[in-house]
């Protein structure tokens, strides 16, 4: 997971248990200041368990007899403690922390594993930062329809429906054993046949099982790269987008050969890849260019590291948010 939204997490929960403290301290206060004798049985029995421990250190042998010896007190301060509470309404946990979350007690953590307010967060704050659109964060596997790609085959004698089945599965693929999944993806094939949509279905997929993904237009992306390079003020959310694009589990580049060509761009674009293969990081990248203009498009060395390093996945067919307007 992202490091910068852990560290945002754990500040969370250190700030939410400083203020719960401030607040139990100020309670307390105010209900010592209104009922004096709670302040002086919280003092007995304070003193009653130093009394204690020192005794047990001394005789440890003597331990189960000395707090019998002890109890009897403690049990009468206790009573008359509950008994001043309920007479006059106040809370009997007046003088506790009282936890946001109670089961993990505002640490985040349940023994070693996650604790369910811990993973809602990193799940929230993940697309937060993942830079999906509305559209994207509603992207699933179940609403992927393979029913608007033909199953009549097309001129290489493959159909459109198979080569979608194959990109679904593919995707798949990825999203469910992403650590172990060998290379990176690129979904290349005309517009509206769902690249996007399976882009967005692996990186929901991915943030609910806590992963940091970003997703950027290529054009974006090359923009703030080049103002960068050319030391061009940033924003902290620009800057913060170039530093993710190199570090996060999954980069989404959306829409690549949409932007102007030039040397910079494909400068950018294979620094960008070489930096995530050699850092072991993974990427999704759609485009509407076939391979060929790719390969016309973006230098010998671009190419090779996306025909190494990708499963390329064709979709072809009819766009579909032109067959969704005839529905």
């Amino acid at each position: 997971m992202n490091r910068s939204i852990t560290d945002r997490i754990f500040a969370e929960y250190d700030s939410m248990r400083s203020r719960e403290e401030v607040l139990r301290n100020e309670r307390v206060r105010r209900v010592h200041e209104k009922f004096p004798e709670l302040e002086k049985i919280r003092q007995e029995i304070t003193r009653i368990g130093t009394e204690c421990a020192l005794a047990v250190a001394k005789e440890p042998d003597r331990e189960d007899e000395i707090r019998k010896s002890l109890r009897g007190r403690l049990d009468e301060l206790t009573e008359r403690r509950d008994e001043i509470l309920r007479e006059n309404g106040v809370p009997s946990d007046y003088d506790r922390v009282r936890f946001n979350c109670p089961i993990c007690r505002d640490t985040g953590f349940v023994g070693n594993e996650k604790c369910s307010c811990f993973k809602a967060k990193q799940t929230l704050y993940s697309y937060e930062s993942s830079n999906l659109s509305a559209g994207m964060k509603r992207s699933h596997f179940s609403d992927f329809d393979l029913n608007y790609y033909s199953a009549e085959p097309g001129d290489d004698g493959i159909s459109p429906r198979r080569r979608a089945e194959k990109s679904l599965a593919e995707a798949k693929k990825m999203a469910e054993d992403f650590d172990g999944y060998e290379k990176s993806l690129l979904f290349y094939g005309g517009t509206g046949l769902g690249k996007t949509f399976l882009s967005g279905c692996i990186a929901n997929e991915l943030i609910g099982k806590g992963y940091s993904v970003l997703y950027v237009r290529s054009g974006k992306l090359f923009s703030l790269l080049e103002s960068k390079k050319f030391g061009r003020h940033l924003s902290q959310e620009d800057e913060e987008m170039i530093s993710s694009a190199a570090v996060c589990d999954l980069l989404v580049l959306d829409d690549l050969g949409a932007e102007a060509p030039s040397k910079f761009t494909r400068s950018f674009l294979y620094d960008i890849i070489d930096e995530r293969i050699l850092g072991g990081k993974k990427m999704v990248i759609s485009t509407n260019l076939t391979l060929d203009e790719l390969s016309r498009m973006y230098t010998q060395r671009v190419t090779s590291r996306l025909f190494e390093f990708f499963y390329a996945m064709k979709l072809t067919g009819t766009d579909i948010r032109r067959q969704k307007m005839y529905e």
